[in-house]
């Protein structure tokens, strides 16, 4: 596939008309392959918004970035798990792989399911070209549908966050005995702060989160106690999220230390395939919208054989960082050394920035502007800018990604959920959010202020 740049012209007036500074240096690959091939571990954590890994304390996503870069303006492709993760794996955005499709419980009503992206190179597919064995671990189910990522790996497994470390052990043990040489490729897909959360004892006190809270139900907390319940309730749950993140930081730390193991060069890249609303735009959890809160993760490049990369970049560009940083010859849409474009898109709705804090919100039939949003000073994007400039450099930039994108699409296959898909899928909130327990249901005290980051 051609790599989608625009023109020298489009990226001086762009940067211009947005007060950008001098464009990104292009990073030219090596000319040959390491001597000795990392191996390279891909995390992603559910559900995880970038501001929260600023009020959690994640001491071991600190330590990645302190020993690598921490790239302040990244964007998920789109702001739900099936889209989004396929942007990753293919190096494509939603427009051009052409996965845009709504939430599981819509297409189950209309008795469809999911259709399969067949016509895209992985980057597992890519890798083990070059001789690494490839494992993929994942705990949300949505992975066990074959939609496509899953080409190219030795290994594609669900295991819970619980089970995560284990599971990459024996595959690491597995690798030491039989060819202990060859590099390994690991995605490792957490679920982290998605619903249900049940934080541990001592995150969740050092969040307040209460006893009544963290045992509301069995499997955890749900999207529906703060959706229809009071807002004590919907205070809990942002606390509840925010423990769990610090919870799945410990786990982040766990598989490192297996990896390190192997006493190899090491290549991590840990992310998120969407963010989470908690609240703003009156809503909750990551449904059809390209709010900032969703599209804005974190990204983390550490360890070995790493190269610069810019401040804005969307996660689609991961395989072109690796394939770049290792001097590995393949041609994916979306690069490091373009210039910089963030995009998200979900059921139509597009959001493009240019420098992760201007953003441009585009409606369902991707062409009426909805608004335009400075970040910096509206984080949840409350009142859109009147500065005609911004809006129009926007638009500009956004007709020109549009045509220069492949526009492609996906039909949904005459295929219902099985049972056991929809048990997994209800279980993670993804076929609607029910009625909240009785305990929602009560007179509780209304909050007056919003939830406190912990001392």
């Amino acid at each position: 596939m051609q790599k989608i740049r625009p023109t020298r012209a489009w990226a001086v007036l762009f940067l211009v008309g947005l007060g950008c500074g001098s464009e990104p240096t292009p990073t030219p690959p090596p000319t040959t392959l390491p001597d000795k091939l990392p191996d390279i571990a891909i995390i992603v954590v559910d559900t995880l918004r970038a501001d929260a890994t600023i009020k959690a304390a994640t001491p071991g996503l600190d330590s990645l970035a302190a020993n690598g870069l921490r790239i302040p303006f990244a964007w998920s492709p789109s702001t739900w798990t099936a889209p989004s993760t396929l942007s990753l794996m293919t190096g494509t955005h939603v427009r051009d792989h052409g996965w845009d499709l709504p939430f599981p419980r819509f297409m189950s009503r209309a008795g469809v399911s999911y259709p399969s992206v067949e016509d895209r190179t992985t980057l597992a597919e890519v890798m083990k070209a070059q001789g690494y064995r490839t494992v993929g671990l994942y705990a949300n189910p949505l992975l066990s549908r074959t939609l496509g990522w899953e080409r190219g790996y030795d290994v594609w497994q669900q295991v819970s966050d619980g089970a995560m470390n284990r599971a990459l052990r024996q595959n690491v043990r597995h690798l030491k005995q039989n060819d202990p040489d060859r590099p390994l490729l690991a995605y490792l897909h957490l679920l982290g702060p998605h619903q249900p959360i049940r934080p541990s004892r001592a995150a969740a006190k050092r969040w307040g989160v209460t006893a009544e809270t963290r045992h509301r139900t069995r499997k955890g907390i749900r999207i529906e106690h703060a959706v229809k319940g009071k807002n004590k309730a919907r205070d809990q749950y942002i606390r509840a999220y925010h423990a769990q993140i610090e919870d799945t930081d410990g786990t982040v730390s766990q598989l490192v230390e297996v990896l390190e193991r192997r006493e190899r060069p090491l290549m991590i890249i840990v992310t998120s395939d969407h963010g989470e609303l908690l609240g703003e735009h009156d809503t909750w959890g990551h449904e059809t919208s390209v709010w900032n809160q969703l599209t804005h993760v974190p990204l983390i490049l550490s360890g070995d054989h790493l190269i610069p990369a810019p401040d804005v970049l969307s996660t689609a560009a991961v395989p072109d960082y690796i394939a770049t940083a290792l001097g590995i010859e393949h041609d994916w849409p979306v690069t490091i050394d373009g210039e910089p474009i963030l995009v998200s898109q979900r059921d139509g709705a597009i959001a493009l920035s240019g420098d992760g804090h201007y953003r441009g919100v585009w409606e369902t039939d991707g062409t009426t502007l909805h608004g335009v949003y400075d970040v910096r000073t509206d984080p949840e994007e409350q009142e859109p800018i009147p500065d005609f400039g911004v809006r129009a450099m926007l638009q500009l930039h956004r007709g020109w990604w549009m045509a220069e994108t492949p526009n492609n699409s996906r039909t949904a296959v005459n295929e219902a959920l099985d049972a056991e898909t929809r048990s997994l899928l209800e279980e993670l909130g993804y076929m609607g959010h029910g009625e909240p327990d009785e305990a929602d249901q009560g007179n509780e005290p209304e909050a007056t202020t919003q939830p406190s980051t912990p001392d």
